[in-house]
């Protein structure tokens, strides 16, 4: 995602958090090669790729990039600090 591409990713474990269905890619029902292969050409037939690679972009900077967890990490430690003492 922060590469700028699309993402097709199994609906399981924390896929959903990261991928935004119909947004950044799309999320295929676990186990289900029928369903992956759907989303594959879905992706390419409505070239939804382009648009879907530029909001993965945008929300892997939004939520994961290097700043981003230095600052809610640095949150993190100084709510602990401030709460013991």
């Amino acid at each position: 995602m922060a590469a700028g591409k699309a993402v097709i990713a199994p609906h399981i474990g924390g896929c959903p958090e990261v991928v935004e269905d119909g947004i950044t890619g799309y999320l295929f029902e676990t186990r289900n090669a029928n369903d992956l292969a759907d989303k594959m050409k879905q992706i390419i037939c409505d070239n939804r790729f382009v648009e879907f690679g530029r909001q993965s972009t945008v929300r892997a900077t939004r939520l994961f990039s290097k700043q981003q967890w230095v600052e809610g990490d640095e949150a993190i430690y100084l709510r602990y600090f401030e709460e013991r003492n």
